[in-house]
């Protein structure tokens, strides 16, 4: 998984927070992807203010539709 997080998102604190909650997602749900891939997140402004929920099914929600299209 790559991971991005700009300053334009917030400062230190808030891009580790950020970083820290898709580690945490991916660990968790990263070995259900199929086919195992790459993946490249962006972080945005809005992802600041998300919570740790939001963010697990916003990336869950994309994961699935990217693994309906590839097949």
């Amino acid at each position: 998984m790559g991971l991005t997080v700009s300053r334009k998102v917030g400062g230190s604190v808030i891009q580790n927070r950020i970083k820290r909650l898709f580690r945490e997602i991916f660990r968790i749900s990263g070995k259900d992807i199929d086919p195992p891939s790459d993946i490249i997140i962006n972080a945005t402004r809005s992802t600041a203010g998300a919570g740790y929920r939001d963010l697990e099914e916003n990336f869950l929600k994309e994961v699935k539709n990217w693994e309906k299209n590839r097949k």
